[in-house]
């Protein structure tokens, strides 16, 4: 089998960590920015390129953060790599993406009403980044 590679972008404020909230099939669903990466894209590339895409904005890449496998929403199974980035801005802006709707984003912590996996997967970066969890 093979897996689809994906980055997504950490990016801290006050402990939390920013999310999309979204909808795709009828279904609500989080998800940190970003996306697949493309053929001949360095991850970094890829990571800077969805985030200006989802968010309008452009980030620094501060380090790898994470790397997992997860099961995405439309069944199938990704290699999920997670970088802590910065904002170059501030003026977050929503994007549209073909075949799902972005609701809002959303500044969330391992205590918000989240998907279980995402309220762990927060947990695990504080603890690499040394942030305390309420």
């Amino acid at each position: 089998a093979r897996y689809p590679v994906s980055v997504k972008a950490i990016i801290f404020r006050e402990g939390k960590v920013l999310m999309i909230k979204k909808k795709r099939k009828g279904r609500e669903e989080f998800g940190f920015p970003g996306g697949l990466v493309e053929y001949k894209e360095s991850l970094e590339e890829a990571c800077k390129r969805e985030v200006l895409e989802e968010i309008g904005i452009g980030v620094k890449i501060v380090k790898l953060l994470y790397a997992t496998k997860y099961d995405h929403p439309l069944g199938s199974e990704n290699v999920g790599i997670y970088y802590l980035c910065e904002p170059l801005a501030r003026n977050f802006k929503l994007k549209e993406e073909k075949g799902q709707e972005f609701l809002e984003l959303v500044w969330v912590d391992e205590n918000d009403k989240i998907p279980e996996w995402a309220k762990e997967l927060i947990k695990k970066f504080k603890q690499i980044l040394k942030i305390k969890t309420k």
